[in-house]
């Protein structure tokens, strides 16, 4: 069932609808028509139509949908949740190391590092100790 309706769009043309479909009609330029839209009824028919076919396509993954606001927030935390746990164990282990390092410094200034037959460090030497025959080095850096 084809339905027709006019109406005063400028001027010098009309508008017509046909099936769904808005022409505009101007008879001084030959009579052509122009589309120029579609009513509610059709868009919003067209719009059920591609809602389907976009849901059909997320199901079967061939698309993803956009994230939300708040699945984007979500993330967000869990990343800054995350880097915060690295920083926190990086920084346990500086500690670590430094508390390390300070003992191992307070035991040469003691004269209680290992692995040296004086227990005298290298400070002299190239090697950073006396460089006099009793200065050996520890596997721990003494």
């Amino acid at each position: 069932m084809e339905f027709e309706q006019r109406f005063k769009a400028s001027g010098t043309g009309y508008c017509t609808v046909e099936d769904g479909i808005i022409y505009e009609f101007n008879p001084l330029l030959n009579g052509s028509k122009n589309r120029v839209g579609v009513t509610d009824a059709v868009y919003n028919e067209l719009k059920a139509i591609s809602d389907e076919y976009y849901k059909k396509l997320v199901e079967l993954g061939a698309i993803t949908p956009p994230k939300t606001q708040e699945q984007i927030q979500q993330e967000t935390m869990e990343l800054m949740s995350g880097m915060l746990t690295e920083i926190r164990a990086m920084k346990q282990e500086m500690e670590l190391m430094k508390n390390e390092r300070n003992n191992a410094g307070s035991d040469v200034r003691n004269g209680q590092c290992k692995g040296t037959e004086t227990g005298r460090g290298m400070e002299n030497s190239p090697a950073g100790g006396t460089g006099d025959k009793y200065s050996v080095r520890s596997s721990k850096g003494c």
